[in-house]
């Protein structure tokens, strides 16, 4: 009979664990390779939804008269172009929040950059003719100041001796 032959250390066989472990570390860096792509990619698609939703808050400002919230959009935070167009005055305010109250946008297209950091958004603002509220908030206007005058004229009269 023969004798088993015992296995010299060149005939040793390599444990399979190595093998494994090779195995899960290529599949483990693999999935991270996936997570940091896929963060990239949504990261990317953050960003650029950005200016669009910043225009679409802009524009709701605006709707609603907020003066606040208009000038926190904008780069300089600077409004005083409106004071000149008596926006801010008190007499025209509902004028101006009627007529806006009715402005209707989409926002068909946005482009992106990432080199230069900018962005291109454009809106379809779609605003009405105000010309009857127009004519309504100036008569009303007209007839405050003529009341303001009359009660003014008669309580001056009633000072005369």
């Amino acid at each position: 009979m023969r004798e088993p032959q015992l296995n010299t250390p060149d005939e040793q066989s390599v444990p399979r664990k190595k093998k494994k472990k090779g195995k899960i570390g290529r599949v483990l860096i693999l999935l991270a390779l996936i997570l940091v792509i896929g963060a990239g990619v949504g990261y990317y698609f953050y960003e650029r939804s950005q200016p669009a939703k910043e225009l679409e808050t802009y524009l709701t400002a605006i709707q609603s008269l907020d003066l606040n919230a208009m000038q926190s959009h904008l780069q300089s935070a600077d409004l005083s172009a409106l004071d000149n167009a008596d926006v801010t005055n008190a007499a025209y305010e509902s004028f101006f929040k009627s007529i806006n109250a009715k402005m209707t946008w989409s926002i068909p297209k946005t482009s992106f950059s990432f080199q230069n950091g900018t962005a291109d958004v454009t809106a379809r603002i779609r605003y009405i003719d105000g010309s009857d509220i127009y004519r309504e908030t100036v008569t009303e206007f007209l007839r405050q100041i003529v009341s303001s005058a009359f009660s003014s004229a008669a309580a001056a009269s009633a000072w005369v001796w």
